[in-house]
């Protein structure tokens, strides 16, 4: 399943000292992901940005690579503002 994910991300400050008043104008940057779930816990979404689906050849023999997932980025499900699945028409 293809997915869109907008979700907020850490942020730091650089070093040195700061005044608790300005962490209150600290905006936090919101991410968009778009990809394939590849799996999904009580915890996060698993994002791949690429996935070899199973396939066989000619002869049955099926493909090592097969039904594999790369560039996977995890996402903690108490950052997300919107999930939805894309649907490609």
């Amino acid at each position: 399943m293809i997915v869109y994910i907008e979700w907020v991300d850490a942020a730091s400050v650089e070093s040195g000292w700061k005044y608790g008043d300005d962490f209150e104008k600290m905006v936090l940057p919101l991410m968009q992901t778009i990809g394939h779930l590849s799996c999904e816990t009580d915890d996060y979404y698993a994002v791949s940005l690429t996935y070899a689906p199973p396939r066989t050849d000619e002869e049955g023999v099926t493909f090592e690579q097969d039904d594999t997932y790369a560039e996977t980025m995890f996402i903690p499900k108490g950052c997300v503002k919107v999930f939805r699945e894309v649907v490609w028409v």
